[in-house]
């Protein structure tokens, strides 16, 4: 007799063959049909390789740059950054190595402790807005330039940040 009073309401003329879920039958304003929620993000998997495929593209239309001589983004960096972190969301256990290069400019070991310290950045920034991957920060220095141009735009382009997806790692 519980159950029929459950399942049947004055609105609905026909009984349910589906049993009721607990909100529905406690909550007088519950829809009739549950609507199903989005997964979360964080419960999304995502396979390394297509992860680094979306990454890739990701940088290859905007980039992560910084000002010269400095671990400062430029201000399209940071729109970057929300971007990229919007996909890592979707892969929180997977391990990514974030490489920071510079320009051919100053002392070689001083350029690999400023790419260094511009992936620290870069991974602080992921930290701050909620990121739980595995971040490896890694410099390179001016050993990978993308440009030999002596120009200002070349030189910009070469003081970037790339993202290495490294796979998911052991549980």
């Amino acid at each position: 007799e519980l159950e029929d009073r459950i399942l049947a309401s004055p609105s609905t003329a026909r009984r349910s063959t589906k049993a009721p879920s607990l909100v529905a039958a406690l909550s007088p304003k519950a829809p009739s049909r549950p609507t199903p929620s989005p997964t979360p993000p964080s419960l999304t998997t995502v396979s390394p390789s297509s992860l680094q495929k979306t990454l890739n593209e990701i940088l290859a239309r905007t980039s992560i740059e910084f000002e010269s001589n400095s671990t400062t983004m430029t201000p399209t960096s940071l729109a970057t950054l929300d971007q990229l972190t919007d996909q890592l969301r979707h892969a929180p256990r997977t391990a990514i190595e974030i490489g920071g290069h510079t320009d051919k400019y100053g002392e070689p070991e001083y350029n690999l402790q400023l790419s260094h310290r511009r992936a620290e950045a870069v991974r602080r920034y992921f930290s701050k807005h909620g990121l739980t991957n595995q971040f490896t920060a890694v410099g390179y220095g001016a050993a990978q330039p993308l440009s030999g141009s002596e120009k200002r735009a070349g030189l910009q382009r070469n003081r970037r940040i790339e993202l290495r997806v490294k796979g998911q790692p052991e549980l």
